[in-house]
């Protein structure tokens, strides 16, 4: 959502990180558990756009079928967009053990090239035009 301040234009984001979610269906029902309600009570009905954690399973989740088409509809029938997904750690945000295993995959190996490179185009596939 796009605010102003002392002159100055502002996006007024928020961020999802920390539900944790295994697959896109609980991304989409972290959204509408956490997310609506931050964004109904701020937002004035205008766009607003969230950050997103999306582990390498949701990555594929998304990716499978028509699901990503399916999620950027899904946004925008919501009034949101993403403005931001952290690809950091590979798995799983809420992990037990997430601190010994957050460098790996690391840049060395192909995993998280490929990871990256899936993240990129979930994002520039989802992305509304002029954000």
């Amino acid at each position: 959502m796009n605010i102003t301040f002392d002159d100055r234009s502002f996006n007024l984001t928020y961020c999802t990180n920390i539900y944790s979610g295994v697959s896109y269906f609980d991304l989409i029902d972290n959204l509408k558990k956490y997310a609506f309600p931050v964004i109904k009570s701020v937002s004035c009905n205008k766009k607003f756009g969230i950050g997103i954690h999306l582990s390498k399973s949701v990555t594929y989740d998304i990716l499978k079928d028509d699901n990503i088409l399916h999620f950027k509809q899904w946004l925008f029938d919501n009034n949101m967009y993403v403005c931001g997904i952290n690809g950091f750690p590979y798995f799983n945000f809420q992990s037990k053990c997430i601190k010994d295993g957050v460098y790996f995959p690391d840049w060395s190996g192909v995993k998280r090239y490929n990871y990256t490179s899936d993240l990129i185009y979930i994002l520039n596939t989802i992305l509304p035009l002029g954000v």
